[in-house]
């Protein structure tokens, strides 16, 4: 079976940043990028198992202008080749698979922007021009009995962009910026199990995150812990009621040291009328109010310690109704959307990539087929709900996943996903009363 194809992508941005109290310099930019890929995959069946090899190209130009002047430093050319390899084979009762695959993480304009933005009176933030994309080497192995799974993943993130801080103002102040870090080697390791107990469907997830980092001859090595444990009851008269819970224990993600533990609790509680046209949800997210962060930040010189408390306990009262639904099917991708890049953030904007990538493992198994954008989607912004601090590590995340990597379907197949969806139109009104 051989699979090829291309894509082709052109975007245009443009941002204007005024302060007319001076603190920082006012800029108008433009983006223009331009994307061409093409990718071919080839896959068959042997008697021992299932092999599929693949290779996508990907040629990128972006130009920056920067109050209608071409700023060469942070104008970029990008060509990569991006190779995978996967191995399938039913052992008995068991599915294994085997798999390498090879992905960049580009800079977005704001890490490679010069201008400066306020955030308070102790911090500012600005890009690094000179960043360099970040290529992530990943070898994968999955298992799966019955309503068991185990997947342990390695990863080299070479050149990967981390936060950093330099004093300013005679260390009164901080401005962050971005540095290319020149290895940082992960291991993950989580297991699963989601049995169906009649009316009870509960999934529970363990998994230990390890990474080997060294900067200034201080180890950040110390393992992270995760425990995820959702449950979802189908009752009587169209009701469904779901009760998640999450820990995350101390350890050390990138430069950063987790050094108290945390967790969240959400329920929810679901009433559907009208073959499910209608429906009706009452939700409470992180009923204890214990989606809080603490963090200590190394920079060189400095330690920054900084403890989050997110305004995440609330109450909520959804109400759906769906017109015309009618099932379709369709067959396709989409166009990489991280293209359009996103306004230069606040404090810690690109942690919890790699979170997210693993969760997703975590949850499918799968990776990101060859005819996919290799490109992994930073978060635009926290989350609200606290239900997935992983996705997240500085931020708050969501109960929906923040980095959208690759879609469901057979692992590293070099086609699109073919499946059902709801068409139509939809109506909700949705009510949220926040409780501090």
């Amino acid at each position: 079976n051989l699979s090829v194809g291309g894509e082709y992508t052109d975007t245009r941005r443009n941002d204007e940043y005024r302060n007319p109290e001076k603190y920082v310099e006012s800029t108008i930019s433009r983006v223009e990028e331009y994307g061409l890929s093409g990718f071919a995959e080839y896959s068959r069946q042997f008697p021992i198992g299932n092999l599929s090899l693949g290779v996508r190209y990907e040629h990128v130009t972006f130009d920056y202008y920067k109050d209608g002047v071409h700023m060469d430093e942070q104008s970029r050319m990008y060509g990569n080749w991006f190779p995978n390899l996967s191995f399938s084979r039913k052992l008995g009762s068991v599915r294994t698979q085997l798999s390498y695959t090879a992905k960049t993480q580009r800079p977005t304009y704001s890490q490679l922007s010069n201008n400066v933005t306020y955030v308070d009176r102790f911090t500012m933030q600005r890009g690094n021009p000179l960043l360099e994309p970040c290529t992530i080497h990943d070898i994968s192995l999955v298992g799966t009995w019955r309503f068991l799974q185990l997947l342990v993943s390695y990863q080299q993130w070479r050149k990967e962009i981390i936060y950093w801080g330099d004093p300013i103002d005679n260390g009164n102040s901080m401005m962050m910026t971005y540095l290319n870090y020149h290895n940082r080697p992960t291991l993950n390791v989580s297991f699963s199990i989601s049995p169906a107990i009649g009316f009870w469907h509960p999934n529970l997830n363990i998994g230990v995150k390890k990474q080997w980092m060294t900067i200034d001859g201080i180890e950040f090595n110390k393992p992270r812990p995760t425990i995820r444990f959702n449950n979802t009851f189908e009752l009587p008269g169209d009701f469904l009621v779901s009760l998640d819970g999450l820990f995350m224990g101390k350890g050390n993600y990138q430069n950063l040291y987790q050094f108290k533990n945390y967790g969240t609790v959400d329920i929810s509680v679901r009433k559907s009328f009208l073959r499910d046209a209608l429906s009706l949800e009452l939700r409470g997210n992180d009923l204890f109010h214990g989606s809080r962060n603490y963090w200590q930040t190394y920079f060189g010189s400095i330690i920054w310690e900084q403890t989050n408390q997110w305004d995440t306990r609330e109450f909520s009262i959804t109400l759906r109704y769906k017109f015309n639904t009618t099932k379709s099917k369709y067959k396709g991708t989409l166009a990489d959307e991280c293209e359009a890049q996103h306004p230069q953030s606040v404090f810690f904007e690109i942690v919890g990539v790699e979170e997210a990538l693993h969760q997703q493992k975590a949850v499918d198994g799968k990776g990101q087929p060859t005819h996919q954008p290799q490109k992994l989607v930073q978060p635009h912004q926290p989350g609200v709900d606290g239900a997935a601090a992983e996705q997240a590590v500085l931020q708050q995340g969501g109960s929906q996943m923040v980095h959208q990597h690759g879609q469901a379907g057979n692992a590293f197949q070099g086609r699109a996903a073919e499946g059902k969806a709801r068409a139509g139109k939809c109506v909700v009104l949705h009510f949220v009363r926040p409780h501090i």
